[in-house]
């Protein structure tokens, strides 16, 4: 007798009649039957060593947005006459609230002269000195601040002197006595020029209260103190003492 090949792979129950006896056979599961050498798991020190975890990211904060005001006002000298140099800076700012300017300021020399004979830069800025004369030239200074001798040299030639205190620093000449140059540094980047009228203007100052010096090489230096509240703007004017 012959039996279906789908009996091959299901668990079913053959009956065969043998000498009249009755025999049953079972008959194995298709999805019992193994193929091949039995797998085993392998062992633990094969495999590999779980992945360690990822730290977190480090949180930066936010900067923190100090609160500014406005600087502005009037210098004059007594006499009303119009100012030739003049320069306002503020003291006792953090040093935390600005940095020394990258770049570098210039006092050129030519025809016989410094210029710009008035310069303000703030403490720790480096001035180049360069010679654009067609004569040998020299700069010193025997100023407190910043004493110096930078030396003869020629056309083309350049000397450079950092200002490390605040002050003012006069130069000269040791070739040219007619010479003169006057360097206003600064305790900050917090100063201003003032305009053909007088006026000035100093922003972002980080409120507090500061001392506020107006200097001119004609009328003297004055200082008062003020202080600056936050995204207001505080007038102070001043009036030099001499000119």
């Amino acid at each position: 007798m012959r039996y279906p090949a789908r009996t091959s792979l299901l668990a079913v129950l053959r009956i065969l009649v043998i000498g009249g006896g009755l025999c049953v056979v079972r008959m194995p599961s298709a999805t019992a039957q193994q193929v091949g050498p039995p797998v085993s798991a392998p062992p633990a020190s094969a495999l590999p060593p779980p992945a360690a975890p990822k730290p977190d990211a480090p949180v930066v904060p936010a900067p923190v947005v100090q609160p500014t005001g406005t600087l502005v006002g009037t210098i004059v000298l007594p006499s009303g006459a119009p100012l030739k140099f003049a320069a306002v800076y503020v003291g006792e700012v953090p040093a935390s609230a600005w940095s020394v300017p990258k770049h570098t300021a210039v006092i050129s020399q030519r025809g016989a002269r410094f210029q710009p004979e008035f310069l303000v830069v703030p403490v720790g800025q480096t001035v180049d000195m360069p010679n654009d004369d067609r004569i040998t030239h020299n700069v010193f200074s025997v100023s407190p601040p910043k004493r110096f001798d930078l030396g003869h040299y020629p056309q083309g030639e350049k000397r450079s002197v950092r200002f490390d205190k605040p002050g003012i620093v006069e130069l000269y000449c040791n070739i040219h006595e007619n010479m003169q140059a006057t360097v206003l540094v600064a305790p900050s980047t917090f100063f201003a020029r003032p305009n053909a009228d007088g006026q000035y203007r100093i922003a972002e100052l980080p409120v507090g209260k500061y001392p506020v010096t107006a200097y001119s090489p004609d009328g003297g230096s004055t200082t008062l103190t003020i202080e600056i509240s936050a995204n207001k703007t505080t007038t102070l004017n001043l009036t030099f003492p001499r000119g």
